[in-house]
């Protein structure tokens, strides 16, 4: 009772400090602590793995009853962890590749998770919006129009706005030159 009370639920009874007619009593509730010690310990190894951002397979050991329930929800985990990475994964390829639509499947997920793939998205758009415009404005100054300037961004993507703008004076100044001559 001491060592469970104090959170160590793997530490027997010790059947020969009782009268010899209650050991079965004592035995019984060793082997019933060994029942609930096994589980709980395959599942505080899995929440702990997953934690540190390592997702294990799925659980194949055979609980019962509530056990199994919480087998259940921790494989729900892991799927969902797995399945998350997995849909990064293959947005981050598309994107590498050029695809600079390419999203997390949002709807796949609930609560948090389709929050985390929500805010991937949003920085996702966010680049790929900047990135248009940037892409847009080049064409028009390949086509002689000097005139657009890019919106300005905030924080460190400003960079785009001093550079635009120093490439439109001296496109200007060129096709200045130009004319002059």
């Amino acid at each position: 009772t001491a060592a469970a009370q104090a959170g160590e639920l793997g530490v027997p009874g010790d059947p020969a400090l009782v009268p010899s007619e209650f050991r079965p009593v004592v035995e019984g509730i060793n082997r019933t602590l060994d029942q609930v010690v096994a589980p709980l310990r395959v599942s505080a190894d899995c929440v702990a793995r997953i934690a540190r951002g390592d997702i294990p397979e799925p659980l194949r050991v055979e609980f019962r009853g509530d056990f199994a329930a919480l087998r259940d929800n921790l494989n729900d985990l892991i799927g969902t962890n797995r399945a998350l990475l997995a849909e990064m994964a293959r947005m981050a390829e598309a994107q590498s590749a050029g695809d600079t639509e390419a999203r997390v499947d949002q709807a796949r997920f609930e609560g948090a998770f389709q929050a985390l793939a929500s805010g991937v998205n949003s920085c996702a758009a966010q680049y790929a919006a900047v990135l248009g415009e940037v892409l847009d404005i080049l064409g028009r100054y390949g086509a002689g129009d000097f005139t657009p300037e890019l919106r300005p961004l905030p924080g460190k993507l400003a960079r785009a706005n001093q550079g635009l703008d120093l490439l439109r004076q001296n496109l200007r100044a060129v096709a200045g030159d130009v004319t002059a001559l």
